[in-house]
């Protein structure tokens, strides 16, 4: 069940005017600077983003963070792959599991919530946060979209190498694994992983809310 939102007030938005003016910014300049190119909305997604990371039960020693993007699931798997990830190799694994996770008739704005250990964590680790935490599981293609949605996506956080992994597991080559978008130095490729294998520093768990 979607969770109702309750409008901000207009005594809320008068405080906003009032601050405005304080600050000597006119009707003129809110518009094209706070509406117009987009830094309000920019404002209220950090505000959003502040408040769902304070809802969620603590990590110790995790970290967190928000990212929003673009999904097109109707994309043929081999397509979501070179955008994602236009380094990736013709011959990877990840381009054989396509029919594992098929297309759909969907687009559209999806936020996700990225999971890190700064010190070392695991798979397990990261799922049984979730499910306390009461996230779902990630599809690849929703994580495919930060590489679209992010081409330098390691470097905005500071970071030479970073994985975002999609937590919607699947079994291939006899064994547990997932996809992941990878960014290096080197350039940006998706790929397959065993579950194990996920965990060190530079591995982000992707999850979303219900």
């Amino acid at each position: 069940m979607a969770k109702t939102i309750k409008a901000v007030t207009a005594a809320q938005l008068a405080q906003v005017g009032k601050m405005a003016a304080e600050k000597g910014v006119g009707k003129d300049a809110f518009q094209q600077h706070g509406l117009d190119d987009g830094t309000l909305a920019r404002v209220l997604d950090q505000i959003k983003n502040d408040h769902v990371l304070t809802q969620l039960s603590p990590l110790p020693g995790g970290r967190l963070h928000i990212v929003r993007v673009q999904v097109d699931r109707s994309r043929d798997w081999r397509e979501a792959i070179n955008v994602a990830g236009p380094d990736t190799p013709a011959d990877s694994t990840v381009c054989k599991v396509g029919d594992l996770y098929p297309s759909a008739a969907a687009k559209g704005e999806e936020e996700l919530i990225l999971l890190n250990f700064p010190e070392g964590g695991s798979w397990e680790k990261a799922c049984d946060w979730a499910d306390q935490s009461g996230l779902v599981r990630t599809h690849p293609r929703q994580v495919f979209a930060t590489g679209e949605h992010s081409p330098n996506f390691h470097r905005e956080l500071g970071l030479s190498l970073m994985y975002v992994v999609a937590t919607t597991e699947c079994t291939f080559e006899g064994g547990r694994q997932a996809c992941y978008v990878r960014w290096d130095g080197l350039g940006r490729e998706t790929g397959l992983g065993w579950l194990e294998g996920f965990g060190d520093a530079s591995d982000w768990f992707a999850f979303r809310r219900k």
